[in-house]
């Protein structure tokens, strides 16, 4: 053992939640993610922003397991889970709140909570009920009786249950309205309060910049802003070239850029590749991702 005169050397700082580096995957030949680098550290919230196509869904898909990466290292807590199957990634410690909910429509709220829950755990059925007080008078309800943003609650509820060191959530917000997208957010702000880490895919700005310590951007599936939510402001502020809006407002190029899912140069075929293959995953999938549970 070595002695140490005078003040220690420092320790190691903790690993971060999630550390996802120089991660390239495929579609078949279709090269979707080339090198995302992003980092997510203990009781942080961050948030990837991106057009549609940018390849924010597939980053999802490449850490809990969905595809393998090519290339590219993905860790939770310090541990490599790199094309490791979803639900041993999920019983690492992280849990998934996919594009479109995917509730159990067939099973009561109850049963969607508590189907595969954590026991013993920070997170119980009084405390999401607490976080979202709207589905204690629907725990009888089935999940497709619901509207959505009953639902979206809902499959927040069902992730916290997992009792997660990170929770990933695929765009709360897709199809809800401002009142609903408002009440989100708010959830959000409690659960990054409380010190969970939180790493949030969205395209709606206003929420991504309100819940999100750091940003990162995405762009034709490369990491192409990291920073605060103040640095990314300034950036979309520079003078860049301008285009006009289809609604005939100008907007400058940086904030089309992070916003719009219709740029002319954009790949429609790689668009259509990502959310047809996400449509196709079968709910198995999801359960295995999200609550740890072998298909």
């Amino acid at each position: 053992m070595t002695a140490y005169r005078g003040t220690p050397p420092p320790e190691d700082p903790p690993a971060p939640a999630l550390e996802v580096r120089d991660v390239h995957a495929y579609y078949g030949n279709s090269h979707v993610l080339q090198g995302v680098d992003l980092e997510v550290a203990r009781g942080e919230a961050v948030t990837l922003l991106g057009r549609n196509g940018a390849g924010k869904t597939t980053t999802i898909s490449a850490i809990v397991g969905f595809i393998r990466p090519r290339r590219g290292r993905v860790r939770v807590l310090g541990r490599d889970v790199t094309g490791c199957a979803p639900h041993v990634i999920a019983r690492a410690g992280i849990a998934l709140v996919p594009q479109g909910r995917r509730v159990f429509g067939d099973l009561t709220v109850r049963e969607n909570l508590t189907l595969t829950a954590r026991s013993g755990g920070g997170w119980d059925l009084a405390r999401v009920l607490e976080l979202f007080p709207g589905l204690a008078r629907r725990l009888d309800s089935l999940g497709d009786q619901l509207s959505g943003g009953e639902q979206q609650m809902l499959a927040i509820g069902r992730a916290l249950m997992r009792d997660p060191e990170v929770l990933l959530l695929d765009e709360p917000s897709e199809g809800l309205a401002p009142k609903l997208v408002d009440e989100i957010r708010e959830a959000l702000l409690r659960l990054r309060e409380s010190g969970l880490s939180l790493l949030l895919v969205e395209q709606n700005l206003a929420l991504a910049t309100a819940v999100g310590q750091r940003i990162y951007v995405m762009n034709k599936g490369t990491v192409v802003f990291s920073g605060t939510p103040a640095a990314l402001v300034k950036t979309r502020l520079r003078t860049l070239p301008q285009r006009t809006a289809p609604s005939g407002r100008t907007m400058r190029y940086s904030e089309s850029w992070i916003l719009s899912g219709n740029d002319p140069g954009h790949s429609a075929m790689t668009r259509s590749r990502s959310s047809g293959w996400i449509a196709s995953t079968q709910k198995s999938d999801f359960a295995s991702a999200s609550w740890g549970v072998r298909p």
